[in-house]
């Protein structure tokens, strides 16, 4: 049983990472081209099994442990999982060891958008905004500055940039004040990157980008990300400013 899941996990690796899909077509719309990934994304994502993305998470966290951002933050903003993303618990099960104070990204229905609630582990959760995991009372922190935020995404490039769901509410929660210090890392199976250049002028982009079979530098190594990529991250806090004390447009996840 063990080997044959390995079998396809590494068939998955092998057929999709970093390698052009013929079901993405190439005479399209930047937006299109980003929507066709998110789509064929979600149809990989479906084919993997809960123990490879046990196996893969325990990989994951035991590869987070190698970054010295990580092992020397103390405010980290962890997301819980859903079915289609790596899993963070043991992530917060070393937050929790080390004493860390840890964040989720909460959606708040007042401000419409990802807001830090603290959170310790005998909260009580509920499914909330878009299915995920949330405390039943969040404490909101928007005043934190953040070490380390952890980061799901549908697809990454190994230079770190992030393809999310297409609704922005990440991208937002990344170029927030409390994000300002912080560093990114986004999770990963190794079959999420692709070669194609996914960075859009409001997208933000990854420090690293760790997967079961690697870590990625992105914008910590020198020059590797797009320039635009780096600008917008500036760009989007000055916009975003009033946005985070007032409602705004809703948007999907």
């Amino acid at each position: 049983m063990i080997a044959d899941t390995t079998k396809r996990a590494a068939s998955c690796r092998e057929h999709h990472a970093g390698a052009p899909s013929p079901s993405i077509t190439p005479d399209v719309t930047f937006s299109e081209r980003k929507s066709q990934w998110r789509r064929q994304m979600t149809q990989r994502l479906c084919r993997v099994s809960t123990l490879e993305w046990q196996a893969a998470g325990s990989r994951i966290a035991a590869t987070l442990e190698t970054i010295e951002a990580w092992r020397r933050a103390h405010r980290i903003a962890v997301y819980m999982n859903t079915v289609s993303e790596v899993p963070t618990a043991l992530p917060i099960e070393a937050c929790r060891q080390r004493q860390c104070e840890i964040y989720l990204p909460i959606y708040d229905r007042c401000r419409r958008h990802y807001v830090p609630a603290a959170w310790h582990a005998n909260d009580p959760l509920h499914r909330g905004a878009y299915g995920m995991l949330e405390p039943v009372t969040p404490r909101w922190a928007p005043a934190v500055a953040l070490d380390v935020i952890l980061a799901p995404g549908r697809a990454f490039t190994r230079t770190g940039t992030r393809l999310g769901r297409g609704g922005g509410h990440y991208d937002r929660f990344l170029a927030a004040p409390w994000a300002a210090g912080a560093v990114t890392i986004g999770l990963a199976l190794e079959c999420q990157l692709v070669d194609d250049d996914l960075a859009d002028t409001h997208d933000i982009g990854m420090d690293w980008v760790v997967t079961e079979k690697e870590i990625y530098a992105g914008r910590s190594a020198s020059a590797v990300m797009p320039r635009r990529t780096d600008r917008s991250r500036t760009n989007m806090k000055e916009r975003n400013r009033d946005h985070l004390v007032s409602p705004g447009k809703e948007q999907n996840k």
